[in-house]
């Protein structure tokens, strides 16, 4: 198995391999651009909630012409 960064979706489990992980005391937006599948984010900038998350996450796909797909994520 390839070696990853965990992500949690808002179940505490893994984007990638659906492992659980303790509830997620933070939030991050995650971005993809092309049709790479990679999804990338600014690493300093986390949001104590996912709504906060997700007001950003909307915030930058309206001004990131860019942008194709948006996610949070916990960390």
């Amino acid at each position: 198995m390839t070696k990853h960064t965990c992500y949690y979706d808002e179940h505490s489990k893994c984007f990638e391999c659906q492992e659980v992980s303790e509830p997620s005391t933070s939030f991050a937006v995650q971005v993809t651009t092309d049709g790479s599948g990679k999804w990338y984010g600014p690493a300093a900038i986390r949001f104590s909630t996912r709504e906060q998350a997700s007001e950003y996450a909307q915030d930058l796909f309206m001004r990131w012409s860019s942008v194709r797909e948006w996610r949070v994520v916990g960390c």
